[in-house]
């Protein structure tokens, strides 16, 4: 019997629903639309049931990206305070969509999320594990630049895209159900692998 669903996660339909909300709120901007008139044709022609997460955003149209779904710390104020940053060329102060500590994990449900997009945040290994927990088979990571957070991703099941700083899922493992914790079962791109049977070690 599979587990209920965990409080502290959205699932693949929320997340769905909170990407459509994000490209409805970017086609809005009048900012983008002037300031930048490819990235806003981009968000027009951005497939909608896509997941994408950027992580590490801030307050504000030209500190997140257009189309993506902004993930952002808790800060000292309460949500809607007006920033003292002040917003130039007319954009407008958007909040990021969601407000989490990563730290204690990523608020998504196993293989929801298609895309990740790191803006100026610091990889931890657990993180890292976070990413492969919850990135689709096939999706994609970008903004890693860390030696030792790379190489641990590749472990975890991702490779490098040549040409670019992406990393793309090659690899998936998870526990092939809640009563059987020891048995893994392992999906490569293009061809499912079995594993035998880990067996737990006495303590």
């Amino acid at each position: 019997m599979s587990d209920a669903p965990r409080e502290d996660r959205l699932g693949r339909d929320e997340l769905e629903a909170l990407q459509q909300r994000a490209l409805r709120t970017w086609l809005e901007s009048d900012w983008l639309a002037t300031h930048d008139p490819r990235a806003w044709e981009s968000v027009a022609s951005q497939v909608p049931g896509e997941v994408r997460i950027e992580l590490g955003a801030t307050l504000g149209e030209a500190h997140q990206t257009p189309g993506w779904i902004t993930v952002a710390g808790y800060l000292p104020e309460p949500p809607g305070t007006p920033s003292e940053t002040p917003q130039g060329d007319g954009q407008r102060p958007r909040e990021p969509d969601l407000r989490w500590n990563v730290e204690n994990g990523l608020p998504f449900e196993d293989a929801t999320v298609d895309a990740v997009r790191l803006r100026s945040h610091v990889l931890t290994p657990f993180l890292e594990r976070e990413l492969a927990r919850t990135v689709v088979l096939g999706g994609t990571v970008e903004g890693v630049t860390d030696a030792r957070a790379l190489a641990h991703l590749v472990e975890l099941g991702f490779a490098a895209e040549e040409g670019s700083d992406r990393l793309r899922k090659v690899r998936h493992r998870y526990s092939l159900d809640s009563a059987a914790p020891y048995r893994v079962r392992e999906h490569a791109l293009g061809t499912p692998q079995i594993r035998e049977p880990r067996r737990p070690i006495p303590g």
